[in-house]
């Protein structure tokens, strides 16, 4: 089976620059397994999925996935997917317009708008993401960057 895909420069207005993302936006009926097995041969460090959606209220439901495992939320692959589906018009075309995306932490949403001839896009969170397990504190990250922990 054929599937479309695009390549995108997440935080970058330059081509070949920023963070790349591979945002496949019609996937319905590929399993999580084939979804881990693109991620894996694309070998970037995130390739979405955009599926349809569960809830009416939302726009699609979009799948994370690195190399190596299926992620819950990741900030450029949000905001890299919403601005794809925008520029290939699999959405609705306005200046800005609000995508809902269903990510495994929960809806989050996204404002996208056109500026300087590229697309710029604002997440939002409906709810707190809890740090992995494992992950480093707020404080031992803060030591590492010299800078003071916020909450």
């Amino acid at each position: 089976m054929k599937y479309t895909f695009h390549i995108v420069d997440v935080f970058s207005s330059t081509p070949f620059g920023g963070n790349q993302l591979v945002v496949l936006p019609d996937v319905a009926g590929i399993s999580t397994e084939g979804m881990q097995k693109i991620a894996r041969e694309f070998n970037f460090g995130e390739t979405t999925f955009v599926l349809p959606k569960k809830d009416s209220a939302n726009t699609c439901r979009v799948r994370i996935f690195s190399p190596r495992a299926e992620l819950d939320f990741a900030g450029h692959p949000t905001v890299g997917t919403a601005c794809a589906l925008v520029m290939k018009q699999h959405v609705r075309l306005s200046d800005p317009i609000r995508l809902i995306l269903e990510e495994n932490v929960g809806p989050v949403t996204v404002d996208v708008a056109q500026r300087s001839g590229g697309f710029h896009g604002t997440l939002t969170l409906s709810g707190k993401i809890d740090a992995p397990p494992g992950a480093p504190s707020p404080t031992d990250l803060a030591a590492v960057l010299s800078t003071n922990p916020t909450r």
